[in-house]
């Protein structure tokens, strides 16, 4: 006669966490190092400074030992050294291509706004021609920098 379904599936529940160390009576190394201080301890040297690996003393190894049970037995138990992380160099931003400023010769021909002179030599090429065209049409240099 076979065992009902469901009492199979339980059993296989209880082999499985007793395999694994997680079935009833057994504690992981991490949670019996949290109950004895250890981490606490390696947190709080890290935090100081400590680099490296981080033993547990004598005692604290003999307590979780004690509190994992039947678990995996353990000679040592060690916090590992932090992995340094390789501060990278931000990527290099590419500047915004800066046009040349205009060489062409203040147009003194055309009736000039005050402040005209002093913009000119800041506008670009493009800019200086574009405004050439304005001015020949009557306009001012500044109305040839709106938007079209």
């Amino acid at each position: 006669m076979r065992p009902a379904p469901a009492l199979w599936v339980a059993a296989s529940l209880v082999l499985a966490g007793c395999v694994s160390g997680g079935g009833y009576g057994h504690r992981s190394v991490q949670e019996c190092s949290d109950r004895v201080g250890f981490n606490q301890r390696a947190a709080a040297a890290r935090a100081s400074g400590v680099t490296g690996n981080i033993h547990a003393t004598p005692e604290e190894l003999a307590a979780i030992k004690a509190c994992v049970g039947d678990g995996p037995s353990a000679t040592a138990i060690s916090t590992p050294a932090p992995v340094p992380v390789r501060a990278q160099a931000p990527a290099p931003v590419a500047a915004a291509p800066v046009a040349a400023r205009g060489n062409l010769p203040l147009p003194v021909q055309y009736p000039l706004l005050p402040g005209d002179a002093e913009l000119w030599p800041t506008l670009t090429v493009a800019e200086q021609q574009r405004a050439l065209l304005y001015l020949k049409d009557g306009s001012t240099i500044r109305s040839s920098l709106g938007a079209n």
